[in-house]
């Protein structure tokens, strides 16, 4: 199935999460994702505001990172992190999953960390929560054994 242009850039997230990333920097993402019409614009919780308004009256959505850059935030703080940012504009959140519980075969930990975070669904049942696993960070028999 071959894609056009159009149906590529809908797939794609453009993202700025770096600790360094600068306001005009994050405009300048926010007008490259209207120009090339990628599907959200990747923004730290700080920057959710701004990057909403740049991009409101596009089809562009605000994406806000969730425990970034590690994960290892409580649960409880994850979920406030979360709520702020729907409250903000984020349409969808990229939840950092806590490494360290699922390093440690912890598996409730882990469930209960995502289900902290999905909780933002009874405020906003259209917000995508997507989880990342920085799998980076694990050994092969850790993969294996997370599927």
């Amino acid at each position: 199935m071959k894609l056009s242009r159009k149906e590529l850039a809908q797939m794609i997230d453009s993202t700025l999460v770096r600790a360094t990333a600068t306001k005009s920097e994050v405009e300048k993402l926010c007008k490259e994702a209207i120009k090339y019409g990628f599907r959200c614009a990747v923004v730290n919780p700080i920057y959710v505001k701004f990057a909403a308004k740049i991009l409101e009256g596009s089809n562009i959505k605000v994406c806000s990172t969730v425990g970034f850059p590690f994960g290892v935030s409580l649960p409880e703080i994850k979920a406030l992190e979360a709520l702020k940012a729907v409250e903000d504009g984020a349409e969808e959140l990229d939840m950092v999953i806590n490494l360290s519980a699922l390093k440690s075969g912890d598996y409730d930990a882990v469930k209960r960390d995502i289900e902290a975070v999905t909780e933002v669904k009874r405020v906003s049942k259209e917000i995508v929560v997507k989880v990342i696993i920085e799998t980076a960070y694990l050994t092969r028999e850790e993969k294996n054994s997370c599927m």
